[in-house]
């Protein structure tokens, strides 16, 4: 009878520590920010050339993630998304067309999406467009902060493209392909994209794979100076891997 005593009392206390006590409930408004992988090439910043794309692609679209702080919605909604106007050289429907951005009923994420649009003046002209999460009637700006440690992305309130119709150095350039091709230039660049038919170089890429194509370049190299002598590139220094 004791122990059933001190069951049944337990119980009651358990009972009525339950009915005291309250789950607390935050009221945030929804928030949204660029969200940047952690395998990205730079933390901010998109770089984009139509110089290695088909002469006949006169528009492509890039897709720039973004992602919500808060519960999904059962409707479609709104992300504010607008020019940074002080650092922004591009020229709206002219050089680019910023379309609306739509996280789905249901999800955590949607995608910013700019149509960029060739014309002669990406020819000799690098265009800036930097973006900015604005208020909307669905999402306030959400976090800015760089978190890439331990496999962790990043958050942005603001993020920029740089575009051109010009050969660019790769992001990844100076922290991997530099080792194996050595220093940048425009020529050696598109010397290696004609070679390896490799047109946008990222950290997706094997680093195994950089050997296999260094060694092709050297080769390629060798055949191209006994035909045609050294290849000079635009700094007027000798190409060489």
């Amino acid at each position: 009878m004791k122990q059933l005593y001190i069951f049944i009392t337990g119980l009651l206390v358990i009972f009525s520590s339950c009915k005291k006590t309250e789950v607390m409930s935050y009221d945030e408004p929804a928030r949204a920010y660029f969200l940047i992988p952690y395998e990205a090439d730079s933390p901010d910043t998109l770089n984009y050339t139509f110089a290695i794309k088909p002469d006949m692609l006169l528009i492509d679209t890039v897709r720039l993630p973004v992602r919500i702080m808060g519960a999904a919605a059962t409707t479609d909604r709104i992300v504010g998304v607008q020019p940074v106007a002080d650092s922004t050289s591009a020229v709206a429907g002219q050089d680019y067309l910023l379309l609306p951005t739509v996280v789905k009923a249901g999800a955590f994420t949607g995608n910013v999406q700019v149509v960029l649009k060739r014309n002669a003046t990406m020819k000799t002209k690098l265009l800036r467009l930097s973006l900015q999460i604005v208020p909307s009637a669905d999402f306030q700006p959400g976090v800015d902060k760089l978190a890439f440690k331990n496999g962790w992305s990043g958050a942005k309130t603001r993020f920029r493209i740089r575009f051109s119709d010009m050969l660019t150095k790769p992001d990844i350039w100076d922290a991997v392909m530099a080792s194996f091709f050595g220093k940048y230039s425009a020529t050696k660049y598109k010397f290696i994209i004609d070679v390896t038919g490799v047109s946008e170089f990222s950290r997706s890429i094997p680093y195994g794979a950089f050997s296999v194509y260094k060694t092709l370049c050297q080769e390629k190299l060798a055949a191209y100076e006994l035909t045609n002598g050294p290849l000079v590139d635009e700094n007027g220094e000798r190409v060489s891997f």
